[in-house]
């Protein structure tokens, strides 16, 4: 066994090693020190205490220690029959104490876990006896093996300033468990201490400390969690008191994670290895290269482990070569047997991440050529899913309230109902997280804003109420000044007992940096949104994983009233991925923990609350200037194009009086409508197995088209659609009149090109919006190509454009590959559609799902902003221009200036004047005629 005592001139402040250490001077001094020990047991077995009353008892009045005859008491003493540490001989009335081991002796003991308990346990007071004294510190660690510490054995110390700070903050914390190990974890800490009294405490020591306990966690593979515990605690309690110069925990985890930056390639022998000193030396530079990017300390730590690995990967196989461009090459030629990626392959999972961040490294130093570039091994595309960002419908967004305001769920966080006034609240859970909730809920501002909420500034009090909500801008760079909001939801008012509470709870609160833009008012600010363990801003995750759990408990709400009700469907918010179980009830969400909740998706993100809140007001009129006051956008484009979403099942309703005007004849089973296909059976057939869902999409004849890779892709090719499906809950899927989008984001160059996307699930279902579709894209790539040709004419060269027709020309193509599979499907005997333009149609005794017919421009645009608005989604915005001038034009010729100002006020009004016009003056127009005939259907034009 290896030695684990030291002996020191003086003892530190801080034992940052795995040994006791002991002063030099007392090493000889066992005999003394134990007899001291003794007679300290003896003198609290005396106490009115009941403290080790064994030796009390046996202690009569006047008896000398040499005259104890109990074995039991002899053995607690250490002079016994099962541990004799010194032997004791009273002469003459002269005491004689000779030791019969030494300090190596009893350090081995004390961690041989073989060895009984009984005896550690008595050298452990020993120990803390002679810590008591200054004269040892303990080693910091959490455990000794088979071995826990008596509860008698804290009598051994004084009580000291430190000890009292941190015993009064524990001992007012409502959890049992904590009270039970808080004195044992603050001795445990401060054994490893000279420190008595909190002007003892500096900062650099706690770092120091910290990081030796992560060393030994990650050495021993055992937790020293309590410990840190009490070391976090220590911190907030300092702070609070109003030592500035005391890190918060989380910026002092920071600060742990530095401590060895420069120790980082230390492994790195460059005498033995003189090839690698010039990449060594830019490998210790690099730190400071990350740094300035901008990165977070968890981010750099992971770059530096992958450089740390390519060194060992080079010292062992190009241990001779010098390192340039060559080797590189080398390094990543496939056809080299130890090529890097192979090498990472087999040695860890992460692979494929490590050689990415391997290849900036070496981009750094100059060495990565595109010849290696080009052998970078590329992977099939990894699909990211995105919850798109929809608006709660109206009867959620109620209920959900409700929830946050008369039973919020619980999220594990320790907090002391005793420490400030909570009369104001009534729930076990921790206030901060469902106050955050419904501010969200009220003020549709970015999550980042919330979260970062000022407990001076953001809330103007007056006559005993908040008056106005103040926001500290961010993000939008056109922005300079605050966002100032009356405040008129009378739920918001709890803010004013919360803020009280808060300021009591947290008398110093440090402040913190308002990081997420330079362009924000406040660079400072005093958390609002914190917990008692960090004394910063909640994290985005906790932020998330709380809301995760105000959404799992409206689905078990939910998921309760539609059995009661006997309902068989219910709106799907909330689900446990991968096929496990989703919680049966609400005692149960509370009780589960953050890696739970991993196991849990949702609908809605964060952001989908302000995209509710913003959709719901304008939706309940109030006007678009008040709304962007709400949201914080300056103008109100990106508020209308990206914000005011309509509800999943409004977007059904609206698919629905599409699906409807298609006829499917009796041998089809399909069901009534795309809504209920999605809500009913595609839901009922993935949650039953995940192969029944391909099997329901195959039924009703619903497909995913194999796509080419875009040439900025750094993929090698895509997964189908119908595929993707699989990994995800159908009721998050977004329903287009043209398909459905299985919730992932688009493919590289693929943003808004549906027709080109390998993701996108379709058929005869959608054969109006597909030819709608593919109307808008012939008449955008008529526009462009009259503009090239005269831009061609005047001797311009628009390179920009002519790539655009290009891509225009493949969106077309796309669209008529996806109607000739639609084709198929409804007539198996004619597969192949003849012309590009088309006619949506299905009759029985037709041989082509589409008829075709060529319009001119004008009818063209009228048949497409025509469809438009009968599935009611977004006309062609230059199409329906081109209709409101050609209205105009005719309204003015024929004086009619109520038409005029109608449409002035309303392009959408030229629609159905063009139509009134055209069959009002009965033009012979065989096209006209044509599209009349096919009034009803979505027309396909030129």
């Amino acid at each position: 066994m290896p030695l684990k005592i030291k002996y020191v001139q003086t003892l530190p402040m801080i034992n940052d090693t795995e040994n006791f250490l002991l002063l030099n001077r007392y090493k000889l001094d066992l005999a003394e020190l134990w007899f001291d020990y003794m007679q300290q047991l003896i003198l609290l077995s005396m106490s009115n205490e009941g403290i080790f009353k064994t030796i009390g008892d046996a202690m009569q009045d006047g008896m000398g220690i040499h005259e104890l005859k109990r074995s039991y008491a002899r053995d607690l003493l250490g002079i016994g029959q099962k541990l004799c540490v010194i032997d004791i001989v009273h002469t003459d009335g002269e005491t004689i104490k000779q030791a019969l081991m030494n300090f190596e002796e009893l350090v081995q003991i004390y961690f041989d876990d073989k060895v009984e308990t009984f005896k550690r346990a008595v050298i452990d007071r020993f120990f803390l006896h002679l810590w008591n004294k200054g004269i040892l510190l303990y080693p910091i660690v959490h455990k000794i093996k088979n071995y826990h510490r008596p509860p008698d054995w804290k009598y051994l110390a004084d009580a000291t300033e430190i000890y009292d700070f941190l015993n009064e903050i524990y001992s007012l914390k409502d959890v049992s468990l904590v009270k039970s190990y808080q004195v044992t974890a603050i001795l445990t800490m401060l054994c490893a201490t000279s420190w008595r009294k909190l002007k003892d405490i500096k900062e650099q020591d706690i770092v120091a400390l910290e990081h030796t306990l992560k060393t030994i966690e990650s050495a021993t593979n055992t937790r020293t969690s309590y410990v840190g515990s009490v070391i976090n605690e220590l911190r907030l309690g300092l702070i609070e008191i109003g030592r500035d110069d005391i890190l918060k925990p989380s910026d002092a985890l920071d600060n742990r994670k530095n401590y060895d930056k420069n120790r980082r390639f230390d492994f790195v022998d460059t005498e033995m290895f003189p090839m690698l000193k010039g990449l060594y030396t830019k490998a210790t530079h690099y730190h400071n290269y990350l740094q300035n990017d901008g990165l977070s300390v968890g981010t750099i730590q992971g770059e530096l482990t992958a450089v740390a690995n390519m060194f060992k990967y080079l010292m062992e196989y190009y241990s001779d070569r010098e390192i340039n461009r060559e080797t590189v090459e080398e390094i990543f030629d496939p056809l080299n047997e130890v090529n890097l990626f192979s090498v990472l392959s087999g040695k860890m999972e992460s692979a494929r991440s490590t050689l990415t961040k391997i290849v900036k490294f070496l981009t750094y130093c100059e060495l990565f050529s595109i010849k290696a570039q080009k052998n970078i091994p590329r992977a099939k595309r990894k699909v990211s899913y995105a919850p798109y960002r929809k608006a709660m419908p109206k009867e959620m967004v109620q209920h959900i309230v409700d929830i946050i305001k008369n039973r919020p769920p619980l999220l594990r966080t320790k907090w002391n109902r005793k420490k400030a006034d909570v009369s104001w609240w009534k729930f076990e859970v921790y206030p901060v997280y469902p106050l955050m909730m419904l501010f969200g809920y009220y003020i549709p501002v970015r999550g980042e804003q919330v979260r970062n909420l000022c407990r001076e500034r953001s809330f103007v009090i007056k006559d005993g109420k908040i008056d106005t909500l103040v926001i500290n801008t961010d993000k939008n760079v056109n922005r300079t000044s605050y966002q100032e909001i009356p405040c008129v939801w009378d739920d918001l008012q709890i803010f004013v007992p919360f803020l009280k509470w808060h300021k009591e709870y947290y008398g110093n609160i440090p402040k913190v940096k308002y990081h997420n833009d330079v362009n924000s008012p406040w660079e400072d600010i005093e958390p609002l949104f914190n917990t008692p363990q960090m004394l910063k801003p909640l994290s985005r995750s906790t932020h998330a994983t709380y809301h995760k759990k105000v959404l799992c408990q409206y689905q078990l709400e939910v998921m309760q009233e539609a059995k009661k009700n006997g309902d068989r469907y219910y709106p799907k918010v909330a689900w446990a991925k991968d096929g496990k179980e989703f919680f049966k009830s609400i005692e149960e969400l509370n009780r589960c923990s953050a890696a739970r909740m991993k196991d849990i998706e949702v609908m809605y993100d964060l952001h989908s609350l302000r995209v509710t809140g913003a959709t719901r007001y304008l939706e309940s009129g109030v006007g678009i200037n008040l709304v962007m006051q709400l949201t914080g956008h300056v103008t109100p484009d990106i508020l209308l194009r990206i914000y005011i979403n309509l509800t999943l099942q409004e977007k059904k309703e609206k698919l629905k009086s599409a699906v409807k005007k298609i006829y499917f004849g009796d041998p089809e089973t399909l069901i009534e409508s795309t809504a209920d296909l999605i809500s009913g059976e595609l839901v009922e057939a993935y949650e039953k197995n995940k192969d029944d869902l391909s099997t329901a999409l195959k039924d009703n004849a619903l497909f995913s088209l194999n796509r080419r890779v875009a040439h900025d892709s750094i993929s090698t090719e895509y997964i189908p659609g119908v595929e993707i499906a699989k990994e995800h809950h159908p009721s998050t899927w977004l329903p287009m009149i043209y398909g459905i989008c299985p919730a992932v984001k688009c493919p590289d160059g693929r943003e808004h090109k549906c027709a080109l996307c390998p993701y996108l699930i379709t058929g005869k279902l959608f054969i109006n919006g597909i030819t709608l579709k593919a109307n808008q894209a012939l008449a955008k790539f008529q526009r462009d190509s009259l503009q090239k040709q005269e831009e061609e004419a005047k001797g311009y060269k628009n390179q920009a454009l002519a790539e655009a027709l290009e891509l225009s020309l493949e969106e077309i193509l796309g669209w008529q590959e996806i109607m000739e599979k639609v084709n198929h499907t409804l007539y198996p005997q004619k597969s192949k559609i003849d012309t590009i333009t088309a006619v949506a149609q299905y009759d029985k005794n037709s041989k082509s799902a589409f008829a075709y017919d060529a319009f001119e421009t004008e009818l063209s645009y009228l048949a497409n902003e025509y469809d438009a608005k009968m599935i009611g989604v977004e006309h062609d915005r230059m199409g329906l221009k081109v209709l409101t001038i050609k209205a105009m034009k005719i309204a003015n010729a024929k004086k009619d200036d109520n038409a005029f100002a109608l449409i002035a006020a309303d392009e959408t009004r030229s629609i159905d004047y063009m139509m009134q016009y055209y069959q009002g003056n009965q033009i012979d127009n065989k096209g006209f005629y044509s599209f009349l005939e096919h009034i009803k259907r979505p027309i396909i034009s030129r």
